[in-house]
């Protein structure tokens, strides 16, 4: 099945506008009565034909809708900071949408040495993401936000931050409960500071270690979804 997305869906017909418009009549060169399916990204699986394909716009009737679950029993928030190279933390959430993420946050932490990030632009890896692995929930992408600012609001289910500044601490698969609300915090590349670890920790986060070894920032962000889905498939 080859997954499309729009959000502009009445009681009869969708349309399709911008990127989806040109990919399905130019790329792929689709005509009238072709039968097509698609997504709202809200858990929606739709099937529909082409009713007319014009320059800027395409109108699909709609025919079946089924509604989709997510697979799994977790919500995952994921925090990251942003590495200084963009394109590390935009493979990064590709990678981490395919393996299971619903909200992504990038902050900004002391050690930060990015402090801007284009949300447009990952919204548009979401997009993508979410449509190649075919799922059919688009996970919510947040503004650069401060990472104190954050920890100012009550943690909701399981919360963890992973941080290299001491030996010892538990591995994540140790802890993790692959049900409800989770949270993970990912450090930028000089990791975080010894106040942020301090306040996550009375904000009632628990620190974590992701492995043995010294792992970068996108990385550590990948293995952190990864551990928490092969949990889930223990279960």
């Amino acid at each position: 099945m080859q997954l499309f997305y729009t959000t502009n869906n009445g009681p009869e017909l969708a349309i399709f506008e911008g990127e989806e418009c040109l990919h399905l009549s130019k790329s792929l060169r689709k005509k009238s009565g072709e039968s097509i399916d698609w997504t709202d990204g809200m858990g929606n699986l739709y099937t529909g034909e082409i009713i007319t394909i014009e320059r800027h716009q395409i109108r699909v009737k709609i025919q079946n809708i089924e509604e989709r679950s997510r697979g799994r029993d977790y919500n995952l928030t994921l925090l990251v900071a942003p590495t200084k190279q963009a394109d590390r933390i935009e493979w990064m959430l590709e990678k981490a949408i395919e393996i299971g993420l619903d909200v992504f946050v990038p902050i900004i932490c002391g050690h930060s040495e990015q402090i801007r990030m284009k949300t447009d632009r990952l919204e548009r890896i979401a997009i993508s993401a979410m449509k190649q692995s075919q799922q059919f929930h688009l996970p919510v992408i947040r503004a650069l936000t401060p990472f104190q600012s954050y920890l100012d609001h009550p943690i909701e289910g399981q919360g963890f931050i992973a941080h290299c500044a001491k030996k010892g601490m538990p591995k994540l698969p140790s802890l993790i409960k692959p049900v409800g609300n989770i949270t993970v915090c990912i450090g930028p590349e000089g990791d975080f500071s010894s106040i942020e670890i301090s306040t996550a920790l009375n904000a009632g986060y628990q620190e974590i270690s992701l492995g043995n070894t010294r792992l970068r920032t996108e990385t550590a962000g990948l293995i952190a979804c990864a551990q928490i889905q092969a949990k889930s498939l223990e279960t």
